[in-house]
């Protein structure tokens, strides 16, 4: 597999991605010929409200990159390198972007920009009998699957320092597989078993599931993404060359959906915003289509850049663009949480900020709690009055829910006597008890089952 060096590139170190990509395409230094060589936008990952990029193979077998940013695309241009399927992308934030592809070797190759360059193509060894997928759930943290040659799941990872090897996942796969994460820790990977149907395997509470059906036929790959903590949508080219939708809200999978159109290849999707969804797919004409959800479906609309599709798209996006991430410390330990957006997110800052105040009997802060003394002040700071003041109050009078989000309540005890806001990932905050102080736990280690309700807000 041969890759070319860019060193030129070096002269942009210091420039935002965008404005060092439209400097050095000014500069000659970057390839955009005048037109657009036939190949495949292989992903999607959106890094903020209004950031989208774009990787695809060209007729070369090159990678090629593409970026929107506030509404407008830029050009595609070349990142040269020699791969075989379809490249995928994602990105943990602003200036960061993080290319993977099989090479010409079989083997899983990586390319990044980062501190306003593009960095030289790097090996990563394996063996993939398919394109690879790629997520990030948080700065400083890649996730890639493949399907091996012995057409099993295998993952390796970048764990903020330094690559791992590679894991076996086991499974039998028929497709390349996708890939979605709602928040840190959280990994939901899916492809085509050999039924022909859409499964999955998630990576929750520090260990693997075993694989699950979620029927459907599919003619492809699936492409995965997720827009918030607890949603999923999964979308495949069905037996009938349809686009159709399957999503993971509120604790459930719902139903197949049809949404039409004539594929002639696997969809790609990526999320740039809570509740958006932008889902790519290679017409019958070889085109670059495009269709967009936000409140409800727009109809199909054609690229006008002239590509012409040799292959299906492959997408992938992450998660954490919709929410915050925070590195907290709690008793000596680190802990990454991901905080959703709007006032449930305003409740978690805040009392994420109390870590370390003391308990007190009746304590409503804002130096000193008790345990449903921090959630009235929390909410209280996010501008929303609880029905209560007491922990059993609070679940008498808010609607109970049986599978948490970030944000709701957890309770403990027949009658009630304890209570916390849920974090995501099994994980709360809360202020548990005399000569103690707020503090993260585990919802299964205090001793009795946990009940939730959740938060209207």
């Amino acid at each position: 597999m041969q890759f070319l060096g860019l060193a030129a590139l070096r002269r942009a170190r210091r420039l935002p991605l965008l404005l060092a990509l439209t400097a050095l395409l000014a500069a000659g230094l970057l390839t955009v010929p005048a037109g657009l060589p036939a190949g495949v936008p292989a992903a999607a990952a959106s890094t903020t409200s209004n950031t989208t990029h774009l990787v695809k193979r060209g007729s070369d077998g090159a990678v090629w990159f593409k970026s929107r940013q506030n509404g407008g695309w830029g050009e595609w241009y070349t990142l040269h390198g020699g791969v075989v399927g379809e490249p995928a992308v994602t990105s943990w934030g602003p200036g960061r972007a993080d290319v993977f592809a099989r090479g010409t070797d079989d083997a899983l190759w990586h390319r990044a920009f980062h501190d306003g360059r593009w960095n030289a193509w790097h090996r990563l060894g394996g063996r993939l009998s398919e394109a690879p997928a790629a997520v990030t759930w948080g700065v400083n943290r890649l996730d890639v699957f493949v399907r091996g040659a012995d057409s099993k799941l295998w993952q390796i990872a970048w764990a903020g320092n330094h690559w791992t090897a590679f894991f076996d996942l086991g499974g039998t796969l028929t497709s390349a597989p996708a890939v979605a994460s709602w928040g840190p820790g959280r990994l939901d990977v899916f492809s085509r078993d050999a039924a022909m149907g859409l499964q999955q395997v998630a990576f929750i509470n520090g260990r693997w599931s075993s694989w699950y059906s979620l029927g459907g036929v599919l003619a492809s790959a699936p492409a995965a993404v997720s827009w918030g903590p607890g949603r999923l949508d999964v979308f495949v080219r069905d037996a009938r060359d349809k686009l159709a939708q399957i999503a993971f809200d509120g604790g459930r999978w719902t139903n197949w959906w049809d949404l039409a159109g004539g594929l002639s290849a696997a969809p790609g999707v990526s999320s740039p915003v809570a509740g958006r969804l932008e889902v790519y797919g290679r017409g019958g004409d070889s085109a670059l289509w495009q269709r967009t959800f936000g409140g409800g479906w727009s109809s199909w609309e054609r690229f006008s850049d002239g590509a012409r599709l040799t292959g299906g798209p492959d997408a992938t996006s992450y998660s954490v663009q919709t929410a915050d991430v925070r590195r907290v410390v709690s008793k000596g330990r680190t802990y990454t949480i991901t905080v959703p957006p709007g006032k449930r997110g305003t409740a978690i800052h805040t009392a994420l900020d109390k870590l370390g105040s003391p308990y007190a009997y009746g304590g409503s802060g804002p130096n000193s709690f008790d345990c449903s003394g921090l959630v009235v002040f929390s909410y209280g700071s996010a501008g929303v009055q609880m029905p209560s003041r007491t922990s059993s109050g609070m679940y008498e009078r808010l609607p109970k829910v049986s599978s948490p989000r970030p944000g709701d309540l957890v309770y403990y005890g027949n009658p009630v006597f304890h209570m916390g806001i849920y974090l995501g990932d099994g994980l709360m905050v809360d202020a548990p008890r005399s000569g103690d102080v707020v503090r993260i736990m585990n919802i299964h280690n205090f001793g009795s089952p946990p009940k939730y309700t959740t938060v209207p807000a």
